[in-house]
């Protein structure tokens, strides 16, 4: 009898904690995929000798810069899940078309850049192999198809960051828009 007791209070108790209306949010953001164009850009690549590597830093120049950032999907009841990764390059303003490869996408300062609560946002690693291309095709739009390499990320002396030594593979092809001008 005490067994049967204890069956019909776990089977009852069951049904009233799995209720689906418990106040916890399940919701979940999708992968998302976000591009601009800034105009009048540039990018100065420090080295930083403290953590021996380089580092990227937008600021104002004579360029265009084009912004990739992918962000992997997001549940809003996980702390800390959020990250995604960065990618960017120039080219000179008045380019309707470009395809540039392997050592010409050094001249870009094209780089690569993991972020997220449990990445260090100063981990950028060089571009210089694959391609870019793009064509211009309205007064804000750009087509562009990215095939490349990010270099392993490893200090001057050849010593690599266990975290993120392995090279980076990076493909796709988006549409990136000119952002307004402030």
């Amino acid at each position: 009898m005490k067994l049967k007791l204890l069956l019909l209070v776990l089977m009852v108790g069951t049904f009233f904690t799995c209720d689906k209306d418990s106040g916890y949010d399940y919701d979940c953001i999708p992968d998302t995929i976000t591009t601009s164009i800034t105009e009048k850009s540039d990018i100065d690549i420090r080295f930083d000798t403290s953590r021996q590597r380089n580092l990227y830093v937008f600021q104002p120049g004579e360029k265009l810069l084009f912004y990739y950032n992918y962000n992997y999907a997001e549940c809003l009841n996980i702390n800390d899940d959020e990250r995604g990764f960065a990618f960017a390059f120039l080219i000179d303003p008045g380019t309707t078309e470009f395809d540039f490869q392997n050592e010409e996408i050094k001249d870009l300062k094209a780089f690569y850049n993991e972020h997220g609560a449990w990445v260090n946002a100063t981990f950028h690693q060089a571009v210089s192999r694959g391609f870019i291309r793009g064509e211009q095709i309205s007064d804000t739009d750009w087509q562009v198809e990215v095939n490349i390499t990010a270099d392993s990320l490893s200090t001057p002396d050849g010593f690599a960051f266990p975290d993120q030594r392995e090279e980076v593979n990076l493909e796709f092809i988006e549409i990136f828009t000119l952002t307004e001008s402030e």
